[in-house]
């Protein structure tokens, strides 16, 4: 056993020292509950409001500290399950043995047995004891003397509470089952004593060394690897607590079992709800019973197979009864626990259609398990699946199972959602991911499994984008919030620090959530156009947007204020449009109209400095097209060297070839081809005056 140069420390089953096996620095033991000195204990607890009593085997022990010859006196503390059940001083060769936890009875013996139920959500070890269960320890410290006195001292009494089923399950992980230490027999009697006595007083100083073993069961230390050495090989002989015989010999597993099945057998129609329970508590009893005496693994098998039967049967029973849903839950795992032993200790000795049949009970157990538990709520619900899945060997049945609770918690994830709990749904789409990779760590060679659980990946992945997309956007919104309130002066790294969460929606929701992605590209348009004012970035998201939000056609979101903020901000950007081009062409209408008028001012000026001209050209408005041609071109001849009239031409000419010769003649006197800088402003108010005259008689001659 564990030994250093201070001391050593055993820890002993009846007189034989348990052998001890050294693996990555620890120490362990073997807490057998199958030796020569166990026994079995009557066991009666309150599980789930309902009175369970059960004769589970339990093994005494005791804890032997010896120090080296020549030790200085020394302080040690024994330590059971992180309770300090001793301490005391010794040296020089000194050894002592601790029997058991001293109380106000006296001395109750250590037992190795399997942890207790817990009696309700609060009942558990004391807050630092859970990383201490399943552990013996010894603690040595120095001791210096102080004096030796008469007085009454302590009473040394001290309160132990047996780690339960949930404070192992913390420390295994759910992975295997493991014994705990609670308190047995009466191995020695205190008689209260409240004279004076002589006692020596010590000063306890510093730390000097700890060892520490840790106790696990048999098949825990072989899944580790190691090869257990047995204890002696002498018979064992199990004695039972608080019955009226002293001893028996048991019965076979076979016994038990034929006496069980007397029972199960009552279990008819015949009885009332209450009376089938009570022959079926009788009928567990005795399988248990045969479940612990069976020797080979065809009888293990066979007892497990029973105890399944029975378990499955009283569900059925508590149904009819009302019972709650918890208590039910309890017998069908006691079911599939026990089926799933029975088809793999049964693999070696019976036959396929036995193992068959086993395989089918179980499959059919697990679905009504499933069922029984669908009404409780979601956090009920998913524990009881997950101690159901615990219990489940067989890797394809266990695989569905953990699909199953993958799905589960995926829905209500999505359910959360729905109702706007971004931040519950994205713990839940990460709690997916567990019995998501068991499914796949079980589900190898199952195609139609595998195909399934890629899908709800797919799923999962859309989900949690979504949800984060909804995370990002949140958080904009707030840093966006303290941007326009708390800031005197817009913190422009801030604002691009929002933006990035905005872009970050945007892209966790491309091709997963259109409605999610448009209520992100509203967001940033918003900002855009009221933060940072640029309206061309504002307008390119708001049309994204709402694109988006059309492709969803039929539906429509008029009523959804990010939809309005996009076509509200849209419209009154056209309406900006609109007015600025209105604005520019008053504008220039104006300037038009000023010009206009500048003009005709000037141009009345001009008029009356070519009062002649103009009077002379009167004369004329009355004569044929060619005189007045004549008249024009030889009186104010076109400034333009190139515009001339070939008169030749003119004489010949038709009443058709006329109207080209006007036609023409307009051309070469409009004032729009005037070069008023070169010309004048004279020559452009008296070419106007001419195409006028030229263009009445064109109109008279058509």
């Amino acid at each position: 056993m564990p030994a250093n140069g201070d001391f050593q420390f055993d820890v002993l089953i009846g007189d034989e020292v348990v052998p001890e096996y050294a693996q990555e620095d620890k120490v362990y033991i073997e807490s057998c509950l199958f030796t020569p000195v166990s026994y079995e204990q009557r066991v009666t607890e309150l599980v789930i409001d309902e009175l369970e009593t059960q004769y589970w085997p339990v093994t005494p022990y005791t804890v032997k500290v010896t120090t080296p010859k020549a030790s200085p006196n020394r302080w040690y503390s024994v330590f059971v399950d992180g309770v300090r059940v001793k301490h005391t001083v010794l040296g020089d060769g000194q050894s002592v043995t601790v029997k058991g936890f001293e109380n106000q009875e006296g001395t109750k013996e250590f037992l190795f047995a399997l942890p207790r139920f817990a009696k309700d959500e609060d009942d558990k070890v004391e807050t630092g004891r859970t990383g201490k269960i399943g552990t013996i320890s010894v603690e040595c410290e120095t001791a210096k003397y102080i004096r030796t006195a008469m007085s009454k001292g302590g009473s040394g009494h001290q309160t132990f509470s047996q780690a339960n089923k949930k404070d192992c399950k913390k420390v295994t992980a759910g992975k295997y089952t493991m014994a705990t230490t609670k308190e047995g027999r009466v191995v020695s009697s205190s008689v209260p004593n409240n004279k004076p006595q002589q006692m020596t007083f010590w000063e306890i100083g510093g730390h000097i060394s700890t060892q520490t073993v840790l106790y696990r069961m048999g098949h825990t230390l072989r899944d580790m690897g190691i090869t257990l050495i047995p204890l002696k090989q002498s018979k064992v002989k199990v004695t039972t607590e608080s019955r009226n015989e002293s001893s028996s010999t048991p019965s076979t597993s076979e016994h038990w079992r034929q006496t069980g099945n007397e029972y199960y057998g009552k279990v008819t129609g015949t009885f009332e709800p209450s009376e089938r329970r009570e022959h079926l508590k009788k009928a567990l009893e005795l399988y248990y019973k045969a479940q612990q005496s069976a020797s080979t693994n065809d009888e293990k098998s066979s007892a497990a197979k029973n105890v399944g039967m029975a378990s499955w049967k009283m569900t059925t029973v508590l149904k009819l009864q009302h019972s709650r849903v918890s208590l039910i839950s309890h017998y069908y795992k006691e079911a599939v626990e026990n089926f799933g032993k029975a088809y793999e200790l049964g693999g070696g000795d019976k036959s396929q259609l036995w193992l068959d049949s086993v395989l089918q009970l179980l499959y059919n157990s697990i679905q009504e398990g499933l069922q029984n538990v669908a009404s409780l709520g979601f956090t009920d619900r998913v524990s009881a699946i997950e101690e159901l899945v615990s219990v489940i060997p067989v890797e394809d049945l266990r695989a569905e199972c953990f699909l199953e609770l993958a799905k589960i918690i995926f829905r209500e994830g999505v359910t959360t959602f729905v109702k706007g709990n971004y931040k519950e749904c994205l713990h839940h789409m990460r709690e997916c991911y567990r019995p998501v990779e068991e499914t796949k760590r079980f589900s190898r060679g199952q195609y139609h499994i595998e195909e399934e659980v890629q899908g709800l990946e797919v799923d999962i992945f859309v989900q949690t984008c979504v949800a984060e997309s909804v995370q990002a956007r949140k958080t904009g919104d707030q840093l966006l919030k303290l941007v326009m309130e708390n800031e005197e002066e817009v913190n422009i790294d801030m604002v691009w620090e929002v933006i990035d969460w905005y872009k970050k929606a945007i892209i966790l929701t491309r091709e997963n959530d259109v409605e999610m992605e448009a209520i992100a590209l509203s967001r940033l348009g918003r900002l855009y156009d009221k933060v940072l004012k640029l309206k061309f970035r504002a307008k390119d998201n708001f049309m994204r947007c709402i694109q988006l939000a059309h492709s969803l056609h039929p539906r429509t979101f008029n009523g959804e204020g990010w939809f309005r903020d996009a076509t509200d901000t849209l419209e009154r950007f056209q309406q900006e449009v609109v007015q600025r081009d209105e604005e520019k062409w008053q504008r220039e209408r104006e300037v038009v109209q000023r010009d206009e008028e500048k003009w005709q001012r000037e141009r009345e000026g001009v008029l009356k400095e070519l009062s002649a001209e103009i009077a002379n050209l009167s004369k004329h408005d009355d004569s044929t097209a060619d005189k007045l041609l004549r008249f024009v071109y030889s009186k104010f001849p076109p400034k333009n060297p190139k515009h001339k009239l070939n008169f030749d031409k003119l004489d010949k000419a038709s009443y058709c070839d006329m109207k080209k010769f006007l036609q023409k003649a307009v051309i070469h006197y409009h004032p729009d081809r005037v070069d008023e800088e070169k010309h004048g402003k004279k020559w452009k108010v008296l070419s106007e005056e001419i195409t006028k005259l030229l263009t009445r008689r064109y109109e008279a001659t058509k």
